[in-house]
């Protein structure tokens, strides 16, 4: 596999958008022997209050089960467990994770790419210009090949921040 394969996969990995929703609201509906979508009866919803190991708070966490006895199982299993988190602490966990995966692939790029040091007049101007350089590597295979070669040679050379502004935010 190509190196820049492997770097492509990595980065479409992690900017994909990540959801957490730990409260079941809807089920899937299962089929009968026709192939029908048959009526899903959730009889029995199951609520536990939790407290967040990262921050302290205290959160609720609700499932629909199809019976009591489901409900109180699930009820009894969540309540033994004192490492529960949060949807916050949650969300930014996995934003920090993210985050080290995408300054890991960053700095790969880097050092397997000679792209030059940006300049600019702001330190803002030239962390934009630096993303939508690493944005454009991520997305390079969906251009035409002559498009590629024709970038890849001016984000080899350039060193103006401006001039890879304006110049990425046209094709990206």
């Amino acid at each position: 596999m190509p190196q820049w394969s492997i770097f492509f996969k990595k980065l479409l990995d992690f900017c994909a958008p990540m959801e957490y929703n730990v409260i079941t609201e809807k089920e899937k509906p299962k089929q009968n022997a026709g192939g029908q979508n048959a009526e899903v009866n959730i009889m029995a919803k199951a609520t536990v209050e939790l407290i967040c190991a990262t921050c302290g708070q205290s959160f609720e966490i609700s499932k629909a089960c199809y019976n009591r006895k489901e409900a109180d199982e699930w009820v009894a299993y969540m309540s033994d467990h004192t490492d529960c988190t949060c949807s916050e602490c949650y969300k930014k966990q996995k934003q920090a994770e993210r985050e080290a995966e995408k300054q890991k692939f960053v700095e790969d790029v880097y050092s397997k790419l000679p792209l030059p040091q940006i300049e600019g007049v702001s330190e803002k101007q030239i962390k934009f210009a630096e993303d939508l350089r690493i944005k454009f590597v991520r997305l390079n295979r969906c251009y035409p090949e002559s498009t590629r070669k024709e970038m890849g040679k001016f984000l080899k050379t350039e060193t103006s921040a401006r001039i890879i502004i304006d110049t990425l935010k046209n094709i990206l």
